[in-house]
């Protein structure tokens, strides 16, 4: 593979400090932009997202929060940069799946994605438009 994998961002999210996203891209000549967003505490990974951007568009692939992080932000933190990141590269839309984990209802994952702006879409997706 000749691709190339750099670290974008570095970003501070906490009052103390010690939370932050970092945020890797991996990009191949032949091939769209990956990228992933990390969470952490110190030496502890919180929760990570993966996405793939091609031409306007940005599919968010996974996006994982520990367990004993969950009800306290991360997961919207994590999807807000995301969605930052999309808007600085000027995409126009973001796509995901909802894929339930850890015993997570489905319908109680795809109400979460509602509540933060994303709306029913094909092939199971959800989607938002990005804003400027």
């Amino acid at each position: 593979m000749g691709g190339q994998t750099s670290m974008l961002a570095l970003k501070d999210y906490s009052e103390e400090q010690t939370t932050q996203i970092i945020m890797y891209e991996r990009k191949e000549e032949t091939s769209p932009t990956v990228g992933n967003l990390r969470l952490t505490n110190g030496q502890t990974t919180i929760g990570e997202l993966t996405f793939t951007s091609s031409n306007d568009k940005m599919l968010i692939e996974e996006i994982f929060v520990k367990p004993s992080y969950r009800e306290r932000g991360f997961g919207t933190r994590l999807l807000k940069m995301a969605e930052e990141i999309a808007a600085e590269h000027n995409l126009r839309q973001i796509y995901l799946k909802p894929s339930p984990i850890d015993n997570v209802n489905l319908e109680a994952l795809k109400d979460w994605y509602r509540r933060r702006g994303y709306t029913p879409s094909i092939f199971n997706l959800m989607k938002k438009p990005v804003s400027a």
